[in-house]
């Protein structure tokens, strides 16, 4: 089963439109990625989720703003858009650091192909049309909107989530512990 480390995010709502031929994610599915830890057996899993108490229980909660929108993989093959986070990257970076530690003690290799390469954001929306099928033109128009976008997000909150299935589904969660 496919695992990933992140931080559930909830937003009360979208901060642009959701444009066609793009379907909003479910809000149980938004998630800031820290790590992709990929498949795990039942007994690993168990492990990296105890690992992630110990990192949850020295962090304390902080606040990162999400502003401008994205294609992702590319503009080129525009199947995703994301929010970017714009403030509280070095935070971030830290927590992924610390768990990065937690998962390499372990033994348990991550199978992130953006190991070296943190772009952290939060996917809002998905298609399942071909690449050719999405206007350029709604892209832009999005991407120009998005640079107004100011969405404070809490990251209080250590998950393993199962992304099988095309789903986001917390196995375990811990909070950071209160200042």
């Amino acid at each position: 089963m496919p695992y990933l480390v992140g931080t559930p995010v909830r937003l009360r709502r979208l901060p642009v439109d959701v444009p066609e031929p793009y379907s909003p994610l479910a809000p149980d599915d938004m998630h800031l990625t820290l790590l992709y830890v990929g498949d795990l057996a039942a007994r690993e899993a168990e492990l990296v989720a105890a690992a992630l108490r110990g990192v949850a229980a020295r962090r304390v909660p902080f606040t990162v703003t999400l502003s401008g929108v994205t294609p992702l993989p590319s503009w080129r093959r525009p199947r995703y858009l994301a929010l970017l986070v714009a403030r509280g990257l070095e935070q971030l970076a830290s927590l992924r650091a610390d768990v990065l530690e937690a998962v390499a003690r372990l033994g348990v290799s991550p199978r992130d192909r953006h190991l070296h390469d943190f772009r952290p954001h939060v996917t809002f929306a998905a298609t399942r049309a071909r690449p050719r099928d999405v206007p350029l033109a709604t892209l832009e128009r999005l991407v120009r909107r998005g640079r107004t976008v100011k969405v404070d997000v809490l990251v209080a909150e250590l998950a393993l989530l199962d992304s099988s299935g095309g789903r986001v589904r917390p196995v375990a969660s811990y909070p950071l512990r209160r200042r």
